[in-house]
């Protein structure tokens, strides 16, 4: 023992020099001794660094093949804990609001016994004043560090007791800056006290400045893909507007002089109809007439391909429409599709355009068949309800028409649901993604709303809200009836119209009613022959779209002419027409080609009196 060997040294024998050598033995293993525990330190210290470096390595392949910046930032907190051996790693985004901020966790690998848990809701909303190694990192914008935490430190703060309880014994937090902002933090706790030196920390906060540009550069990548989706989603919703434009211009065109021809036709056949006394095939001619109220309901559709459509209200039976949309829809249905109906006979009518109230029953009986391709039970229902004022924002409070339209189909999840009603988007390969955006549309046109809900292969309901008119549904015109809107007092009508056969049965109709009728085949004619005339013109009836001079044109040129008379416009095409020749509907009559004589009795009447 050195003790021992101590005592002996002042010898002057043989045993003094034996204890002298001895005691030399002594002094040189001791310095063997801190030799080899310093080398042990400098290279347990190298063996840390290597790992670093080897962390930056894995970190920097785990940056440039990452799939996400979430999938990324785990990744890279697995590779701290596993390369480097620490107890836990964690790295939380952070929010500023004003000079506050918060703090919240979106990545953690380890095992941290729920200290991150803890420290996360100390650092909400107050994270800067915080008094733990988060809160001084955002306070300096600089790592902070601490090493031989010890809980049972009477001195050590709330966060430091914690951790030790936790055996974590050192933590270091790494700031991400951008633009002279903290937009992240990077923590490693450890179980070693010694860790997290300052060489280490050196070390470490390079790789988590490297890893800061890294989620920055992901965030950009990111922007820069979701701006290339968003421009090629535009690109591709332009093209389907520009094609739905074409085929609507198209169709528009070919429904005008189809509605012309209809004109001639119905308006002659009910001229016919309308003769006193015995008439030859009067039901033959009353089928004619039929077919040709289809016929004007088609070209309505036709329009309605361009949003070109023409506003018609009148009052709609919801039964009859669904029974109708159901039978033009019933080819789509497959035969182990069972169709269930409960409607309401007393349910009252809706103010509206029949065509549109049909073409959103028949979308929904489409969209159900495609939603059932192995069969199931479609059901329709309406019914009466009081909706309250706070029902739903949207809703004027009232009387309204519940429309129940469900299936049993594949039905839709939540994110799907969520675009329904959008423009353009479509679960079908082949769809258009306009069936359920027109639906939501016209409904939304006629005053009511939408309610749905769906379950992932449990079906799909809609819940059609639409306002109970203040009317009954009329049935066919009565000639007779009409008495009290022919001529008052054999008004002056100046009837302009290029086409030949509208013109002449269009003065044939107002001469039933009374009027004294001056015609004209274009516009010029029609403001000669109103100078021509040295009687009053009450009214002013002129097709919209005609070669050389517009119906509104027209009617400025015999302003200037000195002709003041109340102005009927009338049209094959749609009510925008009259936008697009910059007059507004609601100061003018406007008549939907083809017409009925009650209906141009009718406008010519409220013309003349109106003040």
């Amino acid at each position: 023992k050195p003790e021992l060997v101590e005592s002996l040294v002042l010898q002057k024998n043989e045993i003094g020099r034996l204890a002298q050598l001895i005691k030399s033995f002594f002094v040189q293993q001791v310095e063997l001794e801190k030799e080899v525990g310093h080398r042990k330190e400098i290279q347990a210290k190298q063996e840390k660094l290597n790992a670093i470096l080897r962390i930056w390595g894995r970190c920097n392949f785990a940056m440039a093949t990452r799939a996400s910046e979430a999938e990324m930032l785990n990744r890279v907190c697995n590779i701290v804990v596993d390369l480097g051996k620490y107890k836990a790693a964690w790295v939380g985004e952070v929010t500023w609001r004003g000079a506050r901020a918060s703090v919240k966790p979106v990545a953690k690998a380890g095992n941290d016994e729920g200290y991150v848990d803890l420290v996360s809701r100390e650092l909400n909303n107050n994270a800067d004043r915080a008094s733990c190694l988060v809160g001084r990192c955002l306070r300096t914008r600089d790592v902070s560090a601490c090493r031989g935490i010890d809980s049972s430190d009477p001195a050590c703060d709330k966060w430091e007791r914690e951790a030790g309880q936790r055996g974590i014994r050192a933590g270091a937090c790494f700031p991400m800056v951008h633009q002279g902002e903290v937009f992240a933090v990077f923590a490693i706790l450890s179980e070693g006290a010694a860790d997290l030196d300052a060489d280490e920390r050196k070390v470490l906060a390079e790789v988590f400045e490297n890893l800061g540009a890294g989620i920055l550069l992901a965030r950009s990548e990111e922007a820069r893909r979701e701006a290339e989706r968003k421009a090629a989603s535009l690109s591709e919703q332009l093209m389907r507007t520009q094609k739905l434009e074409a085929v609507g211009r198209l169709a528009g065109g070919i429904a005008h002089d189809f509605n012309n021809l209809l004109l001639v036709i119905m308006g002659n056949l009910e001229l016919c109809l309308a003769e006193k006394g015995r008439i030859p095939n009067r039901s033959e001619l009353a089928e004619a007439m039929d077919a040709c109220r289809q016929a004007s309901d088609l070209t309505r559709q036709l329009l309605s391909l361009g949003r070109r459509r023409a506003s018609v209200t009148e009052p709609v039976d919801i039964n009859d429409e669904i029974n109708t949309a159901l039978d033009l829809a019933k080819g789509s249905l497959k035969e182990d599709v069972k169709v269930k109906l409960d409607l309401d006979g007393n349910v009252g009518p809706v103010l509206g355009d029949p065509v549109q109230v049909r073409q959103i029953f028949t979308n929904l009986v489409i969209n159900a068949a495609e939603a059932m391709p192995d069969g199931g039970t479609f059901t329709l229902a309406t019914e009466s309800v009081c909706v309250e004022a706070d029902f739903t924002p949207e809703a004027v409070p009232g009387d309204y028409v519940l429309i129940t339209v469900a299936d049993t189909g594949q039905g839709m999840d939540d994110e799907v649901m969520g675009h329904a009603f959008e423009p353009f988007f479509t679960t079908k390969k082949a769809g258009t993604g306009l069936g359920l955006a027109l639906v939501n549309s016209i409904v939304a046109q006629h005053g009511g709303f939408v309610r749905a809900s769906s379950i992932r292969g449990s079906g799909t309901t809609f819940r059609i809200f639409l306002p109970i008119a203040d009317v009954l549904p009329g049935g066919e015109s009565d000639i007779a009836s009409m008495d009290v809107l022919r001529a008052g007092h054999s008004e002056t009508v100046l009837l302009v119209e290029d086409r030949d056969m509208c013109r002449l049965l269009t003065r044939t109709m107002l001469g039933s009613l009374g009027y004294k009728v001056l015609d004209a085949g274009n516009p010029k004619d029609a403001v000669a022959r109103a100078k021509e005339y040295s009687g009053k013109i009450d009214v002013v009836l002129t097709d919209v779209v005609m070669s050389g001079m517009s119906g509104p044109e027209l009617v400025d040129a015999l302003h200037e002419a000195g002709i003041d008379a109340k102005v009927v416009y009338m049209s094959g095409y749609a009510d925008g027409a009259l936008a697009e020749h910059g007059i507004s509907g609601a100061r003018v009559g406007m008549l939907q080609k083809p017409f009925m004589l009650a209906q141009l009795a009718q406008i010519m009447r409220e013309a003349i009196l109106k003040g």
